[in-house]
């Protein structure tokens, strides 16, 4: 589905089916202007109107406006969205099953991916802006007995993740670029809510910090693959598709041939789920990449031969849980 976003009080130009437009709203939630209207083109060609919903960002604070891209197919990781009325849910709900499941994947909405509103709970935006009117309690019942799973189920399987953190691995290139791996884990998780595996420690932060900054041998430098905290290896789609995204985010790397080494290397692994990511918009002349669901008729399986040699040229593939070492 491709997404419009039209200024305050703007309307849709020549709508077709399968588009919808967020339309800006001026409310002001104490400095946060998150307020969206969205519209959806239904497949006669209807506008429909399903209502008001909010749409924050990881790190946002007050005085801000959600910046979003003018046109995006699905919003990255560093965003999330909640509607404001049940009515929001029914309206999309009306749209076909199919419909409601891609307008809520591609808006990160926080009531359909409860891993998601765990991490964005603690953000300022969330408790000021998303949650002014509704409370947390409605968000993680409302799914509950609709027969909507409150989260995608996984379709990228442990065998392909099993390949993919294998080819990875035998790149030899940093996954958090040119970020230390704090700085890079902060753009899409919040770890101070995240518990630390060291009792010494409160967050999973200060567990990083002195297991891989002050005691760099602890833990190897693919350790975030297999630690449960961060759902790479068993977690939604969602979580493991947002890391691979971000790891080739202009502001992590801006070499474009290992950029483009790196997109090669998982969409090949990708492809056999149904998935790739592809360049969504630019930031300062420099691509950024979304994931998106391959359409049926265009998708291929990923050559065994192609997974052989990953698996001959990495070191063996164990996806560890927890820190790999006592700490020290």
């Amino acid at each position: 589905m491709q997404f419009t976003v039209l200024p305050v009080r703007g309307r849709p130009v020549s709508p077709m089916p399968g588009h919808a437009f967020l339309v800006r709203d001026n409310w002001d939630d104490y400095g946060f202007k998150t307020t969206f209207q969205l519209l959806c083109v239904d497949p006669g060609g209807a506008i429909r109107e399903i209502g008001a919903v909010k749409i924050g960002w990881f790190g946002m604070t007050a005085p801000a406006r959600t910046p979003l891209p003018d046109d995006f197919e699905t919003l990255d990781g560093a965003f999330f969205s909640l509607g404001l009325r049940d009515s929001y849910y029914e309206r999309l709900r009306e749209l076909g099953s199919d419909l409601q499941h891609t307008v809520l994947r591609a808006l990160n909405d926080v009531s359909f991916d409860l891993d998601l509103f765990s991490r964005a709970r603690t953000e300022s935006v969330t408790g000021t802006s998303l949650l002014r009117t509704v409370s947390a309690d409605i968000v993680v019942d409302r799914f509950r007995g609709s027969g909507i799973p409150a989260g995608p189920s996984a379709a990228i399987t442990e065998v392909t993740r099993r390949h993919l953190f294998d080819a990875l691995r035998s790149t030899g290139v940093s996954w958090s670029g040119s970020l230390d791996e704090v700085t890079f884990l902060r753009r899409l998780y919040d770890l101070d809510g995240l518990k630390s595996h060291d009792p010494r420690f409160a967050t999973a932060e200060g567990d990083i910090v002195q297991h891989r900054y002050n005691n760099p041998e602890d833990w190897e430098d693919d350790w975030v693959f297999g630690d449960d905290r961060f759902g790479l290896a068993d977690g939604a789609d969602e979580v493991l598709l947002r890391f691979l995204a971000e790891m080739i985010h202009p502001a992590v790397r801006t070499d474009s041939g290992e950029i483009q080494r790196l997109l090669a290397l998982v969409n090949d692994h990708l492809a056999a789920d149904g998935y790739e990511l592809a360049e969504a918009r630019t930031v300062s002349g420099y691509p950024v990449y979304e994931a998106r669901r391959i359409p049926a008729g265009r998708r291929t399986r990923t050559p065994r031969s192609l997974c052989h040699r990953d698996a001959l040229t990495a070191r063996p593939g164990r996806l560890r849980r927890g820190p790999p070492r006592r700490p020290r």
